[in-house]
């Protein structure tokens, strides 16, 4: 004998849900709640970002063969370690008063340790490209962004400070290459006016002059033949009377 499965019917079920409601709201109440005072109780951790691109110093070819060729993660990590060290970060905190309640138990090196952690450097795109992000976290949103814009500051006027230097050193061998290249251009033009002086009238550039002058002593031997003819006919005549 076998028993016939009852087909479903879900008024049964809602009218079972109805009838043990309470076994539900009072659950799902007790977790909101719940939820909500631990969201209150939470500390809300802020993050701001932002975005900076390195255009890259460039020096015509034709004058100055380019030395340096660091990508921008090879510059992101010399920036990294001028940025991020002790006595930068020292002045940060100072300035803008961070972890005021840590710093009354921990030791400053702890808490530039834990700022550092809070710090995110990252390239963006991938190392080929010319733009990385800098990142700050902290319970204070109006603080983490003036924070990270401080540090967008400082990595900038380190990277202008690191291109002044590479400029002054470019400039020292510009000038350099000059002086170089006037000394050598004075003892070139000595030696051009001492082979002029000993091959005077032997050059290519003074054969016109030369067959000037030889035209002219020509026609002045000429002139002189013929006066000398005409001084011979005179004597002559003289002669005859």
């Amino acid at each position: 004998m076998t028993t016939q499965e009852k087909p479903f019917d879900i008024q049964t079920y809602i009218a079972m849900a109805l009838r043990r409601k309470w076994y539900i709201i009072i659950p799902l109440v007790l977790c909101v709640m719940g939820s909500a005072v631990y969201y209150k109780r939470q500390p809300k951790i802020y993050r701001a970002i932002t975005l900076i691109r390195v255009q890259p110093q460039r020096i015509p070819t034709e004058y100055v063969r380019p030395t340096v060729t660091e990508s921008v993660t090879g510059q992101l990590s010399t920036l990294k370690q001028e940025i991020l060290s002790r006595t930068r970060l020292e002045q940060v905190i100072q300035e803008f008063d961070l972890y005021a309640d840590l710093r009354r138990v921990a030791p400053l090196e702890r808490i530039v340790d834990i700022m550092r952690k809070s710090i995110e450097i990252k390239v963006e795109g991938g190392t080929a490209q010319s733009t990385f992000s800098i990142s700050f976290e902290g319970r204070e949103p109006r603080t983490v962004m003036l924070v990270t814009n401080k540090l967008a500051f400082l990595f900038i006027e380190e990277n202008v400070r690191g291109r002044e230097k590479q400029a002054e050193k470019t400039s020292e061998f510009l000038s350099k290459e000059l002086s170089d290249m006037e000394d050598k251009l004075r003892k070139r033009e000595v030696e051009i006016r001492a082979f002029k002086e000993r091959h005077m009238g032997q050059l290519p550039e003074q054969l016109d002059a030369n067959l000037r002058i030889l035209e002219r002593m020509q026609e002045q031997l000429k002139t002189t033949s013929e006066n000398i003819r005409a001084a011979e006919d005179r004597t002559v005549l003289l002669r005859v009377r």
